[in-house]
């Protein structure tokens, strides 16, 4: 159960990211387009598409890793080579970049988010190489990599996070299911003795009842003679004894 809300967190969690990613790379499209700039258009339409693409996963239940690598790739690839066919950087390009370990944080977890992180970067340094290291690109480059580096830092806290939390929550379910075991077999364990018990009572109760008749039976007798002896001919004595058998014998019964 507990691995299941873990899931369903997990994909929460992804779903949000997906459709803000979606809503921005379209946005950064639909603004590049209209200013006249088709190339980051196109690329954002693409990340836009790789969004699209990552919910669906998601929806379907197919593992997110399959798919993350090949679009953040292809996201790299096409941004980094739009930046260089423009001579540098612009914002809109900045920020495609900066997206893309966050997206590789998401989808893949802190491995593949940091290997995305590491090509993000590599992708700048290309970038800014490919512009000749001018001043021009230098604050886009500094940036650029002082934002991926701060991003990629807050996924991975937050990664760390949620991870600590389902870690926690899974330790107090062990707890949980150890509690109830021990609980389970406490009461296996009485319902055992109870029933134990019940045949015990069982058995002396039929005991008894055995005994009482077999002793009823006889002592009915010695009763039943004593009050025939007394009919006949005896002396005081004699008549006091049996008197006394007599009584000793329905007290005897009595308590039977």
């Amino acid at each position: 159960m507990l691995e299941q809300g873990g899931e369903r967190l997990r994909r929460s969690r992804l779903t949000v990211v997906g459709c803000l990613f979606s809503v921005c790379a379209l946005s950064l499209s639909l603004v590049r387009w209209l200013q006249g700039d088709t190339a980051l258009a196109a690329i954002g339409a693409v990340f836009a598409s790789m969004a699209a693409v990552g919910l669906w996963v998601i929806r379907h239940g197919i593992r997110p890793e399959w798919v993350a690598a090949p679009m953040i790739v292809t996201s790299l690839t096409a941004v980094t080579a739009s930046c260089l066919l423009s001579d540098g950087f612009n914002n809109a390009s900045t920020l495609f970049l900066v997206m893309n370990p966050l997206y590789g944080y998401l989808l893949t977890g802190q491995r593949g988010g940091a290997i995305f992180t590491g090509l993000t970067m590599l992708s700048f340094v290309v970038i800014h190489a490919g512009s000749g290291w001018t001043d021009e690109t230098l604050p886009y480059f500094v940036a650029g990599l002082f934002i991926t580096g701060m991003a990629s830092f807050i996924a991975l806290t937050f990664l760390s996070a949620t991870q600590q939390a389902l870690e926690t929550a899974a330790r107090s379910n062990a707890e949980l299911a150890s509690a109830n075991a021990v609980l389970t077999e406490a009461r296996n364990e009485a319902e055992q003795a109870q029933h134990v018990a019940e045949e015990a009572l069982q058995v002396r109760g039929a005991f008894l009842a055995t005994m009482s008749h077999e002793i009823r039976t006889p002592m009915n007798g010695v009763i039943g003679m004593t009050t025939l002896l007394d009919g006949t001919t005896l002396d005081e004595e004699q008549r006091d004894y049996v008197d006394t058998i007599r009584t000793s014998g329905q007290a005897l019964l009595t308590i039977i």
